[in-house]
């Protein structure tokens, strides 16, 4: 009898160890965000903004602290009507970050939690063609990451405020 409970011991000291790990990495990215110097871009975050799936194909942004990059890829069933975008895809486009744009983009990860997920299971059955919006912050190896079905963008005004400074940042 007592050789079958040092395995759950162990399972339950891997679990909890695991969470913490899982929860260090959000606190860390939090932490940084929150105590950069006048909102300036933490030096080694990355953000990527990923939204993928349904009729829509592929987008994907990368932020970097000194460029923004745009992929198009995949193209969905209405891809050829993106300004743009050929039938076969891959739209790339590059520029360079401003600073005064990256400390809005600072301030409005700060203000939204972009490290904490606040959207649930429990969303509700999406349309047949959903897609999701994935926001991703990595730092010195640490990663955190937030979804939210992309047709529920606009109703919860989250991640996708995140969505229109990248646009802003692109258009200039």
């Amino acid at each position: 009898m007592s050789r079958l409970f040092p395995v759950p011991r162990y399972l339950a000291v891997v679990l909890v160890a695991a969470f913490g790990l899982l929860n260090g990495c959000a606190g860390a990215i939090q932490s940084s965000l929150e105590d950069s110097p006048r909102h300036a871009w933490p030096e080694g975050l990355t953000l990527r903004y990923v939204e993928s799936g349904g009729s829509l194909g592929t987008r994907d942004v990368l932020v970097d602290g000194a460029r923004i990059v745009e992929r198009r890829t995949r193209p969905g069933l209405s891809a050829s009507a993106v300004a743009g975008e050929t039938e076969e895809g891959a739209l790339e486009r590059s520029a360079p970050a401003d600073p005064a744009a990256l400390r809005r983009l600072v301030e409005t990860l700060v203000e939204i939690e972009a490290w904490d997920q606040a959207a649930s299971d429990d969303l509700g059955q999406p349309p047949i063609d959903a897609h999701v919006a994935k926001l991703t912050l990595s730092r010195n190896g640490e990663r955190t990451e937030v979804w939210e079905w992309a047709h529920e963008l606009e109703l919860t005004d989250r991640i996708v405020r995140v969505r229109r400074l990248i646009d802003s940042m692109l258009a200039n």
